[in-house]
Parts: structure tokens; sequence; C-alpha cells
């Protein structure tokens, strides 16, 4: 039996975990939540209040406080004035170093391009200057021609691309 009565008591406990809260536990809780929110709230304005009280005072003396000049030997103003022209001499040094380390990189590992795909490169850069010229010259659209001029003839972009193209109109 007292098997029986464990499994009834298990069972009321998973029933209960099932149930709705109810509306005044939810109301309590509600309240306990905004009370200590309120707290908290109330703690952080006290603590503001008191920083910027603080801070006041501190302002305060600092104003009636009469300021005592300070006599700097002029050996540590030199040192700290060798001390910054050092470490900038550094940098310096540095940065040479980085710059003909990436020259030498460069240099070393640069791509080599072959004639080929230069003279190729060339002749495109010929072309489109072409057509720039003609588009500034005619007011072309971008991307496209104008109905009264027709494309370049192979024979003109196989040249070296100082000859004008021909403009017929229609």
């Amino acid at each position: 039996m007292p098997e029986l009565e464990e499994k009834k008591r298990q069972l009321e406990e998973i029933r209960k975990f099932f149930k709705p809260i109810p509306k005044n536990e939810i109301e309590e809780h509600a309240m306990k939540y905004e009370r200590i929110r309120q707290s908290k709230n109330e703690e952080s304005r006290k603590a503001r209040e008191e920083n910027l009280k603080a801070q006041k005072e501190h302002l305060k003396k600092l104003r009636q406080h009469q300021y005592v000049k300070l006599s700097l030997d002029h050996s540590t103003l030199d040192n700290s004035i060798d001390d910054e022209r050092r470490l900038i001499e550094e940098k310096r040094k540095l940065l040479e170093r980085v710059r003909s380390y990436a020259k030498n990189v460069k240099e070393m590992y640069w791509p080599k391009i072959s004639e080929e795909k230069r003279s190729e490169m060339e002749h495109l850069r010929k072309d489109s200057q072409t057509i720039q010229r003609l588009r500034s010259s005619v007011l072309l659209p971008p991307g496209g021609y104008h109905r009264n001029i027709q494309p370049l003839p192979t024979s003109a972009r196989a040249s070296d691309g100082l000859e004008e193209p021909d403009i017929i109109s229609k």
C-alpha cells in the first residue's frame, strides 16, 4: 500500500504542475516585483545624488584651493623631450623597415605578366578610350550606341585606335 500512496502523491504533483496559476498569486508576484523595482530605482537615484554631491564638493574645493606653482627641473623636462624624440625616431625606423620589407616582397613575388596578355589589355584599353571619346563628342548614352552611329568596324578595332570611327547617319 505505501507504493500506491507514493504513486498517488506523484500524480497529484504532476496535476498541480499543469494547473493554471491562480490570479492572486500572479498579482502577489507583480506587487513583489514592483516593490523590488522601486527599491532598486530609489537606491540608484540616491547613489546618483551622492555622486553629484561629491562632485560638487570636489569642484568647490578646487575653486577655493590656492594653486601652488611647481617649478619643474629643467633636466626632467629635457629628459622627457629626449624620450619623446627617441620614441618618434624608433617608430620612424620601424616604419622604414616595414616599408623596405614590403618593397622587397613585392619585387620578389610580384606576378609576371605575359606579353600576350599585356598586348591584349592595351588593345582593350584603346578600344574603350575610342568609345569614350566618341560618346563625349556625340553624347552617347552609357552602355549603348546612338541610333545614328554604327559600332566600330573590326578593322578600326584592330588598328592602333588612333583613327576616328566612321559615323554614318541614317
